[in-house]
């Protein structure tokens, strides 16, 4: 099971690294307390989005920049395969 992140599920490794168990970086991303409010916000975003937010109310709604939205959007759509 992985770590959670008040209802968010991250398992199956990282942004970084497929998989934990043999993963080669020394620190732990989930273990930090910034990542893990970045992956929340991604996760949102990504919630939002499907939901039929725009990208513009993504951003507004997450306080966070057109562009950083854009980009999490991009990223976790090919991590989903959307």
């Amino acid at each position: 099971m992985g770590a959670h992140l008040d209802n968010v599920e991250v398992e199956n490794g990282c942004r970084k690294y497929d998989d934990c168990f043999t993963c080669p970086y020394p620190k732990c991303e989930i273990n930090d307390r910034d990542v893990l409010r970045t992956l929340k916000k991604e996760a949102e975003a990504l919630v939002l989005s499907k939901k039929g937010y725009s990208t513009e109310q993504v951003a507004q709604r997450l306080k966070q920049r057109v562009r950083t939205v854009e980009r999490w959007l991009s990223n976790k759509g090919n991590q989903i395969g959307i």
